[in-house]
């Protein structure tokens, strides 16, 4: 309505314009329609014949095509043109947008009403951009815990089976043959020292393997280093997990 009742005071000022309203059950129509300006002077500001139809030229100009694109969006009808000497706007605006797509889709593909308006489009793009960020909000915790959680279990794994007991330790004596210590030995050697621990000098031609002090899954804890020479353990120490 105010759309309308702008384009008649600036385009037929002096003219008498008549509104409706109608409300019915399922939908409202509303009718603006304003007789031809009084005057020649402010005549001229009209269009000389008016226009088509449906089409948005004359009066209202961008206004009439913005107006329209809003009723589209909201699933309405639009009518313009000329009428009675003057000129005349008619909406249909239902009660339920939703009933729209259903509408529109049982037009022919060639028909103006089918063609998407410009909003229309615009909304559109925001809807599917809106569908998009929230399938992406659900899948990313769904992919981050599968990917997170099996390495989780994992890595707790390497840290439980590669933990040597202080008294397994005490008890490994070099000079003696892996054979014989194998049975105080955990299943597998810790794989992540630090590179202070790698670093660290060795006996020349011995190869060193390492091997958590505790079990703790949160607190970093020292390591204790096994270097072999061939199958005999030749030394052994502590490094702390921090270099200092």
């Amino acid at each position: 309505m105010q759309e309308a009742l702008t384009n008649a005071l600036k385009h037929a000022p002096g003219g008498t314009i008549r509104l409706r309203i109608t409300h019915r059950t399922d939908r409202t129509h509303v009718s603006v329609v304003n007789d031809a300006p009084t005057g020649a002077a402010t005549a001229a500001e009209g269009p000389a014949e008016g226009p088509a139809e449906g089409t948005t030229a004359g009066i209202g100009g961008r206004g009439l095509t913005g107006l329209r694109e809003r009723v589209t969006v909201l699933g309405g009808t639009l009518r313009t043109g000329p009428h009675e000497g003057g000129f005349r706007v008619t909406a249909e605006l239902p009660h339920q947008v939703t009933s729209r797509p259903r509408q529109r889709s049982a037009r022919p593909a060639s028909s103006p009403a089918a063609r998407s308006p410009e909003s229309a489009g615009r909304l559109a793009v925001v809807r599917g951009a809106a569908r998009r960020r929230y399938a992406a909000a659900i899948a990313a915790p769904v992919v981050a815990a599968a990917f997170f959680v099996p390495a989780a279990v994992l890595l707790a794994w390497q840290l439980t089976t590669s933990a040597l007991p202080p008294s397994r330790f005490d008890e490994l004596t070099p000079g003696r043959p892996r054979t014989e210590l194998a049975p105080l030995l955990p299943d597998r050697a810790y794989p992540y020292p630090p590179d202070h621990a790698r670093s660290a000098p060795r006996p020349p031609g011995s190869t060193c393997e390492f091997y958590r002090s505790g079990r703790d899954l949160l607190d970093e804890v020292d390591l204790y280093r096994l270097c072999w020479s061939g199958e005999r353990l030749v030394a052994k120490d502590t490094v702390p997990m921090k270099s200092r």
